[in-house]
């Protein structure tokens, strides 16, 4: 069995998704933040997480990842990407605080925003736009059934 990759830009829901149909469909969610910042993985950290992506493959129908242009860069073809429209900062922002208050992450969020959503936008795999208000719980059935070659 190889599973499916699916990346996701923050705030799209994808660690609720899981959380919420683990029990209904082989899923994972390989979150890249305790590779990049809690192990002492250094600049190792990138070649770390895509090999347990790989390897989650193997045993999981759905391994659902982030979508940070580096994990982008390093995705396979067939692969898809979940991502907002462009227009959807403001919205995205707001997600981010309210899921996780004052952190740094909302400021990093609007800092970056162009950045990512260039990333996305320039990625050449099956990709899916997320529009206001919607999450991955809304959209799941809508892109799963996606063939790539």
């Amino acid at each position: 069995m190889k599973g499916r990759i699916i990346s996701c830009f923050s705030c799209v829901g994808k660690t609720h998704y899981v959380l919420n149909n683990l029990h209904l469909e082989s899923c994972i969610d390989h979150d890249f933040y305790d590779y990049m910042y809690r192990g002492n993985l250094g600049e190792n950290w990138m070649g770390v997480y895509m090999t347990r992506m790989r390897q989650l493959q193997k045993k999981f129908e759905y391994v659902y990842v982030n979508s940070t242009p580096e994990i982008i860069a390093e995705l396979p073809k067939d692969s898809i990407l979940v991502y907002p429209y462009p227009n959807l900062k403001n919205e995205w922002v707001q997600r981010a605080k309210n899921r996780g208050g004052e952190s740094a992450f909302p400021k990093l969020l609007e800092k970056k925003w162009d950045e990512w959503i260039a990333a996305c936008e320039s990625w050449t795999g099956k990709k899916y736009m997320v529009n206001s208000g919607e999450y991955l719980s809304n959209v799941f059935d809508r892109f799963k059934t996606i063939h790539v070659n």
